[in-house]
C-alpha cells in the first residue's frame, strides 16, 4: 500500500526503472564486454574492446590509459540525420557531441591508471530513440565496461526527471511524456560514493521544485544502480 500523502510530501513521480527497463550483458562474443538496455522504449547497445595498444597517431606517453567513446544512431532512428550519414561509419557532429558527453560522464568512474599505455574503446549504437538516449547510453556503457572487467570506482547510472504544471514530475520520461514539460533535471551518479558525474537542468523551475526534482533523480540513479549490480552478479 502506498504511503499516505502529507502537506510536506514531494510531488509524485512515476518511476519507470522496475517496469520499463530491460537489461542484458555479455551479448557480443567478439567484444570484451557488452550490454543492451531498453529504458522506457529507448534502446541502446554498447560494446567494449580492450585494453588495446594505442594507434600510431596516439602513442604519446601517458601515465594513464585512455578511454575512447563512439556513438551512432541506427538508420531511421534519428530523423535529423540523413540516411547517407546514418549508414556511414563516421559520426555526425551531433553524434560526436553526444559521445563526448558520455565519455566525460564515465571518465572519473574508471581507474585508467591501472591500464597504462592502453586504450579502452566503447562503441554505442542507438537502436530506438524515445527520448532517453543520453541516460541509456551512459548506463549501458558503464555496464558494458564492468562486464569487460574494467576496474572502476563504481558503475554510473543516469536518470532524468521531467517537471510539468501542477508539480507533477515524471521519472525517465519518453518523448510523449516529455511534451508540455516546464523543465527537466538529468543526473549521472556513482551511487556507492554519492558522487555526481554529470548534472544538467533545463527550463524554468523554482528552487523548491529544482531541489525536489534533483532528489528524485538521485533516488532514481540509486535504484537503477541496484538493478545494475544485480545484473552483474547474476
Amino acid at each position: 500500500m502506498p504511503p499516505k500523502s502529507s502537506p510536506h510530501a514531494p510531488p509524485a513521480a512515476r518511476h519507470t526503472h522496475s517496469s520499463s527497463l530491460a537489461c542484458k550483458i555479455s551479448l557480443l562474443s567478439q567484444a570484451t564486454g557488452s550490454c543492451e538496455i531498453t529504458m522506457n522504449d529507448t534502446t541502446v547497445i554498447a560494446a567494449v574492446h580492450g585494453p588495446l595498444a594505442p594507434s600510431m597517431d596516439d602513442r604519446e606517453y601517458s601515465d594513464e590509459g585512455k578511454l575512447f567513446v563512439s556513438l551512432k544512431f541506427a538508420p531511421g532512428t534519428n530523423p535529423s540525420i540523413p540516411t547517407s550519414q546514418s549508414t556511414s561509419s563516421r559520426m555526425t557532429t551531433s553524434e560526436q557531441l553526444l559521445a563526448s558527453s558520455v565519455r566525460s560522464t564515465l571518465l572519473t568512474s574508471i581507474l585508467l591508471s591501472n591500464i597504462k599505455k592502453s586504450v579502452m574503446s566503447v562503441h554505442i549504437e542507438v537502436l530506438q530513440d524515445e527520448g532517453l538516449v543520453f541516460d541509456a547510453a551512459v548506463t549501458c556503457a558503464s555496464l558494458a565496461l564492468a562486464d569487460a572487467g574494467v576496474e572502476m570506482i563504481d558503475v554510473v547510472s543516469c536518470c532524468t526527471v521531467s517537471f510539468h504544471a501542477g508539480s507533477t514530475m515524471v521519472m525517465d520520461p519518453n518523448k510523449a511524456e516529455s511534451k508540455g514539460e516546464e523543465g527537466r533535471v538529468t543526473i549521472a551518479l556513482m551511487a556507492n560514493t554519492n558522487k555526481v558525474n554529470m548534472y544538467s537542468q533545463n527550463g524554468s523551475l523554482s528552487m523548491t521544485d529544482l531541489k525536489t526534482a534533483s532528489e528524485l533523480a538521485k533516488r532514481g540513479c540509486k535504484d537503477l544502480r541496484n538493478i545494475m549490480r544485480k545484473v552483474l552478479l547474476s
